[in-house]
């Protein structure tokens, strides 16, 4: 079986630091586990303490369709994102017209197992819509 590099094949991988870029995502088919913030990693964390997964059986294989997003590439530990974060809502949205619309989602590009924490790479993934079309 041929490796598939999706960072070169599909646009929406192609995320870079200190970019924010707003996509076209199309519907795409993920593992999926719900979360937030200190929960997940907390989970990832008793998974590298344990090997166990806690939490396997919420994973989830779904689609998801996220349409017109703003994008960024986030490098570095998972605590250290709100900066990224709050220049992608608090300006790189507004100034292009845009709105939130949605969950925001991160992509995990690195294996949090063998991968030291200043060194992981996230897409950091916000759906948008045009701001008249907001109630």
């Amino acid at each position: 079986m041929d490796k598939i590099d999706f960072k070169r094949s599909l646009p929406s991988f192609r995320a870079k630091q200190g970019r924010f870029d707003l996509i076209e995502v199309p519907e795409s088919q993920y593992l999926m586990i719900d979360g937030q913030g200190g929960h997940v990693d907390g989970v990832m964390d008793t998974v590298r303490a344990k090997g166990s997964a806690p939490r396997l059986g919420e994973i989830r294989f779904d689609a998801l369709r996220e349409g017109t997003c703003v994008q960024t590439l986030h490098i570095g530990p998972f605590d250290d994102e709100g900066p990224a974060l709050e220049r992608m809502h608090t300006d790189d949205v507004p100034e292009a017209g845009m709105a939130t619309a949605g969950k925001l989602h991160e992509i995990y590009l690195s294996d949090v197992r063998r991968t030291a924490p200043e060194k992981l790479r996230t897409i950091l993934r916000q759906p948008v819509a045009p701001q008249d079309r907001q109630g």
